[in-house]
This record gives C-alpha cells, structure tokens and sequence, in this order.
C-alpha cells in the first residue's frame, strides 16, 4: 500500500471541508500512513462522519483493530464545564485514550483525528473550541502524537484564517486543486497586480506554505475581504 502524501507528517495540521467526500480522503489517508508506520489511532469523529471513514479504511484494505472510535458530540458534552473546557475531563476521556494509542505503536507516537472542535465552533462555542486546542496542543508536547483538525466551514469563512494560525498545517483539497486554474484565473482579474502581493504574504504564513495559492487566497480573502 502506498503511504499517504509528506504533509500529513506535521504535528497538528487542518482540513477545512464542504462535504464528506472531501474530508474522509484526507482523514483516510493521514490514518492509513500511520498504519503503515504501525502507529495506532485514535479518532473523535462525528457521528455522521464514521461510518464513511470506517468504509474507507476497511476498503484500502485496513482492519479498525488500531484505531479507537469516539463520538465526538459526546466527548465535546463530557469535557465541557459551563463555558470552559475541563482539562481533568480532557485528560480523562482523550489524553488517556492517545497515551495508550502511543504506547502501543511502533513509533511510539499516536495518531489522532479530531472533529470535537468544529463540534463546539458550529454550536457557537468559540472560546471551548479555542480552549480544546490549546489543551491539544499541551497533550502533544506530553505525548508523542500528530494530530489532524476537521473544521467544516468554507474556504472563505473568515473563522478560518485565525484557525490556520493555531496550526502547523493547512490541508489542501483535491477536489478544489482541480479548480485552481479557475480560481486564480479570478483571483487575479479581481486584484490585478495587487495578487502579487497576496503570494507574498501568503509566503509569510508557515501554515499556508505547502497548500496551492488558490486555497491558500481563499482563506486569505475570507478574513480581509469584505
């Protein structure tokens, strides 16, 4: 089997997706190269999400047996305390579950998939999904992990800039790579020689470096545009 592309080796990359078919490609292949690196997996997914993702993987050809499913409208509920995230809760239900998947890989490292903060940002739980990645973050520099986000919002939603800048990865989409001609052929009409300057300050974002222009821009103009 043919390991998934180099980028989904980043530590704590991002999928922003319209629809599954979108988001279960990248989640199948940021899953199946660890598999093939004997890593195993833990993925906070979201109930219409799984059995798609499960389909897939069963049809590259993987058995789920190094991967734990959690549901993640119900993490997002359990680890919640008022307006805050528990980070005891946290430990509990999802450091618990990625230390035992690290333990248990070749590599010593987990690989995690996790849909629980787009769960809290679309009930308009912004400051818990800021809080969740955070503790994230702190988990990973306890436990050997690579993490992967999935945030269903559009390219354009100016949520996702800010939440590019959280991460050391932006996905890219290859449904959206086969458009790309399109979309920089419009960006460029729209901003002429201005879409100069919009490469280079798209070259100033790490997150952004390895994804196509055409995304990249779309996710600039979400935020900066009106």
């Amino acid at each position: 089997m043919t390991p998934a592309a180099p980028t989904c080796y980043a530590v704590h990359p991002v999928q922003f997706y319209a629809n599954r078919s979108q988001l279960v490609e990248t989640v199948c292949d940021f899953i199946s190269t660890g598999f093939e690196l004997g890593e195993h997996a833990v993925l906070a997914i979201e109930r219409s999400n799984e059995a798609a993702v499960r389909a897939e993987l069963k049809a590259r050809g993987y058995r789920s047996e190094n991967a734990s499913f959690l549901c993640a409208e119900i993490v997002a509920e359990e680890i919640s305390d008022g307006d805050s995230i528990c980070p005891k809760a946290f430990d509990r239900l999802l450091g618990r579950a990625v230390s035992i998947a690290a333990a248990r890989s070749k590599t010593g490292k987990a690989r995690v998939f996790s849909e629980i903060v787009d769960v809290l940002l679309q009930s308009g739980r912004d400051r818990q999904a800021e809080e969740l990645e955070a503790l994230w973050v702190r988990l990973s520099m306890r436990v050997p992990m690579r993490i992967l986000c999935g945030y269903r919002l559009d390219l354009l939603d100016s949520r996702c800039w800010e939440i590019s800048r959280q991460h050391d990865l932006v996905m890219g989409c290859s449904e959206l790579t086969y458009r790309g001609v399109e979309i920089e052929h419009s960006i460029e009409q729209a901003l002429g020689v201005q879409a100069g300057m919009l490469r280079s300050i798209i070259a100033d974002e790490p997150a952004l470096r390895g994804l196509p222009f055409p995304q990249a821009a779309l996710i600039w103009l979400g935020k900066h545009m009106p």
